[in-house]
């Protein structure tokens, strides 16, 4: 009964798109006074966010299988090697092509001069003054570290196995929590999309349009090389049926540009439409929320390249491996919430001393549209990500 509402509800949240494109162009009145669903159902998916996190993580560690100790370095491993490679295409490209060079006259560069490289700088970056409000805002890259060590704790114990069934009852019942949400996905993407059409302003300078046919460009690109490619030659996923399963997935994350809001609908995706082993999205998808972010390294490489072009400032070899590094720690730490990406990516500047004042408003201002395409890369990413890991794994177990 529960698949045949959410074969229904697909189908709705297609006609859910078309509608709102509808009501964003003809009736933005109508649009702002149903903004509050959009807005209410968010909260709600935010609000399961913990728990879908705490149960997937610990009936991961807690269920008894020799492997699962190994699964999170690996799936780390796969998250990192994707960044890095999206990373060195999209500042190679960016490098060569020089999009922000012919606005140079923009930006005010008088006082910019990069910054020398420092992994104490990094460090001081990442965690900010005020934990306790940075643990409460969204960012639930320490909920998945504490809950980590606390469950992997748990798992070398005696009462691991009363833990795993007391969590497993748990989990069956946030999952029926999910399923009766993701239902009324329809009605989200028609508040959410028709409200960003109404909200969003169509005069745009030629440096931000630029840069966001940049974004684009460099995300399907991503798409291309760094996941469906791979995805085809190692676990022989026909390109077509990828996107076509991913592509349901797509249409929740262009309306809500919100990774963590995804996250249950993506682990869904992961078990129904792939039948990727629960054990191990469990474990990939939560980590992936975070770590991963293919959209994290797209966004970092053009935005540091576009910003020292605007400045005049030549980036040398060393400052290179300084947007990396920083870029990858950052990344971990980054909140996946709908515009965390704006303060994410001028504390990133912050590290490289780039001038970011003169860019920011016009950042800011186009950050949605680049999120749209960021949270969905992200999201991609992590689905890729699983099913490779769990094709390694079903490998493995054949050679047993």
């Amino acid at each position: 009964m529960m698949k045949k509402l959410n074969k229904i509800s697909t189908v709705a949240t297609i006609f859910a798109l078309v509608i709102a494109i509808i009501i964003g162009f003809c009736a933005p009145s109508f649009a702002k006074d149903i903004e509050y669903i959009g807005t209410r159902y968010l909260k709600v998916l935010k609000f399961l966010i913990g728990p879908v996190i705490i149960c997937s993580i610990a009936c991961a560690m807690l269920k008894k299988n020799k492997d699962s100790k190994f699964l999170v370095g690996k799936t780390v491993a796969i998250f990192i090697i994707m960044f890095v490679t999206t990373f060195l295409l999209c500042s190679g490209i960016v490098a060569l092509a020089k999009p922000g060079s012919s606005f140079s006259s923009s930006i005010d560069s008088s006082s910019s001069k990069l910054a020398d490289f420092s992994i104490k700088s990094i460090l001081l970056n990442l965690i900010p003054n005020d934990l306790e409000k940075f643990f409460f805002a969204g960012n639930i890259f320490f909920i998945i570290v504490v809950t980590l060590i606390i469950f992997f704790i748990i798992s070398k114990t005696k009462i691991r196995e009363k833990t795993y069934e007391v969590m497993k009852d748990f989990k069956k019942g946030v999952d029926f929590a999910l399923n009766v949400v993701v239902l009324l996905t329809p009605f989200a993407v028609v508040s959410l999309l028709s409200n960003m059409i109404v909200n969003y302003d169509t005069s745009m300078f030629n440096m931000g349009l630029r840069y966001i046919l940049y974004a684009y460009g460099l995300s399907i690109l991503t798409i291309i090389l760094v996941m469906i490619l791979p995805v085809w030659f190692i676990a022989k996923i026909n390109p077509l049926t990828y996107i076509r399963k991913v592509a349901k997935v797509w249409l929740f994350t262009i309306s809500s540009c919100s990774s963590a809001a995804t996250l249950p609908y993506t682990i869904k995706t992961c078990n129904e439409e792939f039948g990727i082993d629960e054990k191990i999205t469990d474990v990939v998808v939560p980590l992936g929320c975070t770590i991963h972010m293919c959209g994290g390294a797209v966004s970092f490489a053009l935005l540091g390249f576009f910003v020292a072009q605007l400045t005049g400032n030549y980036i040398t070899f060393p400052l290179f491996m300084l947007m990396l590094v920083s870029a990858t720690l950052i990344n971990m730490a980054a909140p996946g919430i709908p515009g965390g990406g704006v303060v994410i990516g001028m504390t990133y500047l912050s590290i490289l001393n780039l001038p970011f004042e003169g860019f920011y408003g016009l950042y800011a201002g186009m950050y949605k549209l680049l999120d749209m395409s960021y949270t969905t890369l992200n999201v991609t990413g992590d689905i890729c990500a699983n099913i490779l890991l769990n094709h390694f794994e079903n490998n493995k177990k054949k050679e047993k």
